[in-house]
Order: structure tokens, then C-alpha cells, then sequence
């Protein structure tokens, strides 16, 4: 058969055998012409004509039985193997011979066909073909019975295109045995019912690959064969496609439930194959119709459970890199809503927030806030989470960029989390301070961002303040143009609705210091740092007075005179030395091999100089000459007391002043021991406690001396009011200012105890 279907270059005029063929043009050659034309002389005696039609005849017989045995061979598939030029020629001079001939050769093919299919029929019943094979049993028969149709097509290409393509009443040889298969397909109830069905199970094993046995044999391409076939089968009898979409979105619907067993790959699912559905559309020039299908396929698949879709799909289309589906998703939804009036794009923004909040939650839980890279990672999400949005390119982008922040703000500011945020914020910004080699920029950029997703921005300046309080004045690094322009820019983000004059005028305070107050004293330099209480936040000071040796109390005093004399209201205002570690000074001490300067602080001063009036001082002498704390005087000591400057030598429990200490540096820093971060944070906030207690006293007072007399709960409500602008206030804390007035007869209560009355 193989050999029969080999015609060489389709475009040539001749066969493989060299020989010219009837779809050439020019003059028949004569080796194609009727080889039963006689070739004698024109007068011939009639035994001798006699002889000559009766060998005519048998030539006609043997070519009729030879090109039927061909025919018989082709329409039973044997594999027998027929030499084209010889057919070919056969048909040639059989069908030039007579007219006659060729309507006889003609209807024997037909005749042949017709028995074939006949048997064929009756080895399948078109009707009851299951849905499971339908589609391959179908195209395996008609692509068998095609390939036939082809043989003979070729074999008898000369009777097909000179005889019955040109006959009114005839059809070419394909076209009749297409229309016999065609013919099983018709009935007058329902036209082209079975081709429907082939094309639903062709469809259906596609789309569907968890029902596949034979994954390689469906595929696009083999419905693409279907359709050219169905092209061909239905004829003048039926001209539109119309009933594919509808096939498609059945398919649709009986896929769902299998779909649907993974909720993270449904709406991939549908849109990959709807995607291919819509290019095999296209291609048979239906795109009207695919414009539709889409919309088809979403009401039906996708809208009637859309919140439990979105729930479980749009997690996965986030983080599986097909955000562009999730867009897609958007502008049909927002398509539809044109025509149905539901806002659906709502729903998935609903849902996009629900994740970016799970993904946010997910990263600050538990014990996350213990790092100090947790802020440039929350920042990191939500960079990443917008860079999703913008890859998926969602219909109306800027509600879905909007719904991101949101989310993330939304969990920063949750109870559970509000402080942690705020604490997070602090611990990034003191890691920073700490390195040398950090990236600025990037600091910057990543605290800024992370400010304008805190909406408690009151509550974030009052910490913030505090860590600033406590970079600036207990020696931890500090950067003056960063901090300031750090400043800047946070209270621009904050606006006018917030006060932020307090971080500005902290910033200026120091500034000040540096450059106005530096005062010389004799040998002496100090360096105080003078700050406007009203500014900072409460600080940890000396809780005992400490005794201040004579020539640093002469100090003090000169500073203090200068001071008030720098402006007029300078002898209004007082200045109080008892935060001793934050003013610096530098004195000159007199060594063995040479004098040094010595920068240190208050405390280490006050300390060096004891040793003006002694040689040797025991730790209780110590605490009895200073009146230190114990535990600060030993702090102080050990700072000056370390391998790398040791100016105070121990001998058993009494120390005394090296002398013959030396360092090639002329000015010597002994920096103080810090204490445990633990114990820093603890004196903070006993002292936030205190300034607290401070602001809810002054407030009772004063509400009381406008009032008078006041109901209990109204008292708590102004109260509360009038201080949450300043951060949050307990009830409890009101409650025990109350009581401390009412025992101080500021105030009293009423015989009902609903009242407090102001006591002048």
C-alpha cells in the first residue's frame, strides 16, 4: 500500500517511473494513448477484423479484471503492491477507449464502497459508542477508511478528475465515500448527534488528563484533524460550529469537581485550558464565538463559588509566579460586571488583602521580633507583594497596590502586635547606629517605608524619642547630620497632624551644646550638654546628691554664671547637673613621664579627683568622699581601672593614682562600662513611669480646678482625651493618681462616691 501512495514531487508533471501524467499539459505521448486503437491498414478482410475485436476484447477483459482486483484490493486493505505507472495507465486507456467505460469503472468502485461500508456498519453501531472511546473508535475507523479513499483517489486520479468531477450527477471519488461515512452520522432527529459526541470525549480526555489512557493520542492536533474532518463529512448539510462552545463549557462543568480536589491549581486549570480553547477557535475562524467562551466559562465555572475559589486560588497564584492569571481574573470579572451589576473585582481585592495579611503574620509572629532584621524584611514583603501586583497587571492597579498596605499596616497596628512593631523599628535603628560600614541609603529608605505603614505614628515618635534620648545622652553611637535628616524626614511623613517639635527641638539642643556651650576653665575644658526638660523624655538620673570636689564645684559654678548671663531670660532658668553622665570634661593630670588630658565624665572626674587630697582611698572611703551608689562608683572604677588605662591601681580594697602610667596619645578617653541593655531599658521605663504619673497628676489638677466638682467617669473620660495624644494611658494608672490626690487633700469625694470635688 506504502508503495502505491508514493507519486514523488507532488509538483511535477511526471510519475516516479518518469512517465508524463494526465495532469500535464501538451499532446498526449503516445504511450498513453488508447492502446486498443487499431493500427492496421484501412482496408482489412473481415476474418482478419474478427480475429482483431476478439483480441480487443480479451485486452479489455484482462484490463477491467486487473483494475477491479485493484480496486477489490484497496477497499478490502490488502497489502498488495501495485505499480502506479501501470495502473495509471490502465485507467488511462480504458477510460479513453469508451465513454462507457468509464461510468462502468466508476460504479464499480462505488459498488465496492458501498458493500465495504455496508460491512464496516455492521461491525459498529454508531449509536451506542461509550463516551470513554467514542472519539478515538471514530477516528480510527474514519482515518482507515480515509486512507482508502486517498489509495484509490491516486490510483484512479485520471477517471476522478476527467470523469467524475465533471459529471453533474456524480461525486468525486473521496467526496462519495466520505458521504457514506457521513451518512451513518444523519438521522431526522438528530443531526450530527455522534459527531457531537466525538467531539465532547475528544475534548473532555483533553482537558481533563486525570481521565486519560492514551495521554500522547489526545491533543489539539487530534481534535484539529476531527474538525477538518467534521468540515468535510457535514458538507452542504450543515455549515456553523455553533454547538463547540457549548460541548467546551459542559466539558467545563464535568471537570470541575476533579478540578477542584486541588483548590490551589483550579483557576490555572481552567484558564490553561481555556487558553488553548480559545487559540483552537480562532484557528477555525470562530473568534466571535471565543470572545464569548471566555465569559461562558467564568460564569459557569468560576462565579458560583467564587469566594471559596479565590480563597485557596490567589495564595497560589501569588506565590507560584502566575500572578498575570490573577489579573486576567480581574479584567473578566470587571468585564462582567458591566452586564450583571456585581462588583466581583471587590471580592478579589477582599481576598488579596487576606493573604498579604497571612504572609505578614506569618513573618513577625512569635519570636521573630527578636531580630533585628525583621523590619528591612517586612519592608522586602512588601516590595515583593507590590512587584506581584504590578507583574499581574490587575484592572484598576491602584486599589490592589492600596489593599497591600493596608493589609500590612492593619497587622503592624493590631494589639497584639502595635508595641512589637514600634520595638522592631527601635531595635533596627539601633543595630544600624552600632555598625560602621552600614548602607545609609538603605536605612533611609527602609525606615521611611516602614513609617508610613505604622498607624500609631503618635505612639512611634514617643519611643523613638526615647531611643534617640538614649543614642544622644548615654553614649551610644550617634550621627548628628543622619539623625537630623532622619528626623526631617519623618516628620515630614507625619505632617501637621502630629506634633513632632519635640525630636526637632532634641536634635537642636545637642547641636547646641556643641557649638555654644563648650566653656574653658583654667586647664579645664567641659562640655556640658544643656537640654530643655520640655523636650525629652524623662532620663535616669543619680537618685542620691553627690559630693563635687572643689575644684570641679568651681567648674560648675562658672559655667552656670556664663550661662545665665547668654540671654535674657538666662537668670530664669536653672540648671541641673544631676545626669552626670552626660556632661563630658577634660582635665589635665600630671604624670610621672608627663602630663596627659583626660576626656571623661562627670563621675570619672569626680573620682580622679579625690586623689588631689589623697594617696590611697579604700571602696568605702570612696562611696563616704562621693556619695556614689555603690554599684555606679564601681562602674566608674572599673572604667578607669581597665588593662588599656589603668590610672587607678588595686591593692586589696584600697586603690591608689598611677602616676607612672603612660600612652604615647596626648588625650586619653577611658570610655565608662555600659550596663546590661536589660537594666538600661528597666531605668527608662521607671523613669517614663514617673514622668507619666507626673503628666495624669498635672491633668487631674487641672480639670478639677476647672470643674470644681465632677462625676467620677467624666473625670476618667477627659482625662483620657486630654493625654492620648501622648500615648496610651490606663485607667488604672488615672485611679492611683486619683487616690495619691485625694490622700494629698487635693481633692474628695462625694458621700455617694460618684463625685470629686477640688479642694483650693
Amino acid at each position: 500500500m506504502d508503495k502505491v501512495l508514493d507519486f514523488g514531487n507532488s509538483n511535477s508533471s511526471t510519475d516516479f517511473q518518469g512517465m508524463l501524467s494526465h495532469l500535464g499539459s501538451g499532446v498526449m505521448p503516445p504511450l498513453q494513448r488508447n492502446i486498443l486503437e487499431s493500427r492496421g491498414k484501412r482496408h482489412k478482410s473481415r476474418r482478419t477484423q474478427d480475429h482483431e475485436s476478439t483480441k480487443c476484447q480479451k485486452q479489455l477483459e484482462t484490463i477491467r479484471a486487473l483494475l477491479e482486483h485493484v480496486i477489490d484490493s484497496v477497499v478490502l486493505g490488502s497489502d498488495d503492491n501495485f505499480s502506479f505507472a501501470r495502473v495509471n495507465k490502465e485507467v488511462i486507456a480504458l477510460s479513453t477507449y469508451k465513454h462507457s467505460e468509464q461510468a462502468r469503472l466508476s460504479d464499480y468502485i462505488f459498488r465496492k464502497l458501498n458493500q465495504e461500508f455496508e460491512m464496516l456498519q455492521s461491525k459498529l453501531t454508531w449509536d451506542s459508542l461509550e463516551t470513554g472511546s467514542a472519539g478515538q473508535t471514530f477516528l480510527r475507523e474514519l482515518n482507515a477508511w480515509d486512507e482508502k479513499l486517498k489509495c484509490l483517489l491516486r490510483l484512479f486520479i485520471f477517471l476522478d478528475r476527467v470523469y467524475l468531477f465533471q459529471h453533474t450527477k456524480k461525486k468525486p471519488i473521496r467526496d462519495y465515500g466520505l458521504r457514506l461515512f457521513a451518512s451513518a452520522l444523519f438521522d431526522s432527529n438528530s443531526r450530527c448527534s455522534l459527531l457531537e459526541q466525538v467531539l465532547k470525549d475528544l475534548h473532555l480526555n483533553i482537558i481533563n488528563h486525570s481521565r486519560l489512557e492514551h495521554l500522547d493520542w489526545y491533543n489539539y492536533d487530534t481534535l484539529t484533524q476531527f474538525a477538518e474532518y467534521y468540515e468535510r463529512l457535514i458538507f452542504e448539510e450543515h455549515t456553523s460550529y455553533y454547538f463547540i462552545p457549548d460541548i467546551f463549557l459542559s466539558n467545563y462543568e464535568l471537570c470541575r469537581e476533579d478540578w477542584w480536589e486541588d483548590p490551589r491549581t483550579f483557576v490555572s486549570n481552567i484558564f490553561d485550558n481555556m487558553r488553548k480553547d480559545i487559540r483552537f477557535m480562532k484557528a477555525l475562524g470562530l473568534t466571535d464565538m471565543a470572545a464569548s467562551f471566555a465569559k461562558e466559562v467564568l460564569r459557569k465555572a468560576i462565579i458560583p463559588e467564587l469566594s471559596e475559589v479565590l480563597s485557596s486560588c490567589v495564595p497560589a497564584l501569588m506565590e507560584d509566579g502566575r500572578e498575570l492569571e490573577l489579573g486576567i481574573l480581574t479584567k473578566l470579572l470587571h468585564i462582567e460586571e458591566v452586564h450583571s451589576n456585581c462588583n466581583n473585582v471587590k471580592q478579589v481585592a477582599y481576598h488579596l488583602r487576606n493573604y498579604v495579611a497571612a504572609k505578614t503574620t506569618e513573618l513577625i509572629k512569635s519570636d521573630a521580633f527578636a531580630s533585628k532584621d525583621l523590619l528591612p524584611e517586612v519592608v522586602k514583603l512588601r516590595l515583593s507583594l507590590l512587584e506581584s501586583c504590578s507583574r499581574a497587571d490587575l484592572y484598576a492597579p491602584g486599589d490592589f497596590d492600596f489593599e497591600v498596605r493596608s493589609a500590612i499596616s492593619n497587622i503592624l497596628s493590631l494589639p497584639e502586635y502595635q508595641t512589637n512593631s514600634v520595638l522592631m523599628f527601635s531595635k533596627y535603628c539601633e543595630a544600624f547606629f552600632k555598625l560602621k560600614d552600614a548602607d545609609a541609603v538603605e536605612f533611609k529608605k527602609n525606615i521611611q517605608v516602614f513609617f508610613k505603614l505604622l498607624q500609631n505614628k503618635g505612639k512611634f515618635i514617643k519611643i523613638y524619642e526615647r531611643d534617640l534620648s538614649k543614642r544622644l545622652l548615654l553614649g551610644k553611637s550617634f550621627n548628628y547630620p543622619l539623625e537630623s535628616d532622619l528626623v526631617d524626614n519623618l516628620l515630614h511623613e507625619v505632617g501637621d497632624n502630629l506634633d513632632g517639635t519635640n525630636l526637632k527641638a532634641m536634635i537642636q539642643d545637642v547641636k547646641q551644646s556643641d557649638t555654644e556651650f563648650r566653656h574653658h576653665h583654667g586647664s579645664a575644658e567641659i562640655f556640658p550638654l544643656v537640654l530643655k526638660k520640655s523636650n525629652w523624655p524623662a532620663i535616669p538620673k543619680q537618685a542620691t546628691e553627690l559630693k563635687i570636689p572643689p575644684e570641679l564645684d568651681e567648674i560648675l559654678v562658672a559655667f552656670t554664671e556664663k550661662f545665665r548671663q547668654s540671654d535674657a531670660k538666662g537668670e530664669y532658668k536653672n540648671l541641673d547637673w544631676s545626669n552626670y553622665l552626660l556632661h563630658q570634661l577634660t582635665i589635665l593630670v600630671n604624670f610621672d613621664k608627663g602630663p596627659k588630658e583626660l576626656q571623661v565624665n562627670l563621675l570619672q572626674a569626680i573620682v580622679i579627683l579625690q586623689f588631689s587630697e589623697h594617696d590611697t582611698l579604700s571602696f568605702a572611703q570612696f562611696v563616704e568622699e562621693t556619695g556614689m551608689e555603690q554599684k555606679l562608683l564601681k562602674r566608674v572604677i572599673a572604667s578607669l581601672s581597665s588593662s588599656k588605662f589603668p590610672f587607678l591601681i588595686e591593692d586589696n580594697d584600697d586603690y591608689k593614682f598611677n602616676y607612672a602610667f603612660w600612652d604615647k596619645a596626648a588625650k586619653l578617653r577611658p570610655p565608662m562600662a555600659r550596663e546590661k541593655e536589660a537594666v538600661v531599658e528597666e531605668a527608662f521605663k521607671k523613669a517614663e513611669r514617673r514622668d507619666r504619673d507626673d503628666e495624669i497628676t498635672a491633668a487631674v489638677c487641672n480639670i478639677l480646678k476647672q470643674k470644681g466638682s465632677i462625676l467620677y467617669p467624666e473625670l476618667m473620660g477627659q482625662v483620657l482625651m486630654r493625654l492620648k495624644a501622648r500615648g496610651e494611658v490606663l485607667i488604672t494608672d488615672i485611679k492611683r493618681r486619683v487616690e495619691y490626690l485625694i490622700t494629698q487633700h487635693y481633692a474628695k469625694r462625694s458621700e455617694d462616691g460618684q463625685t470629686l470635688h477640688y479642694i483650693p
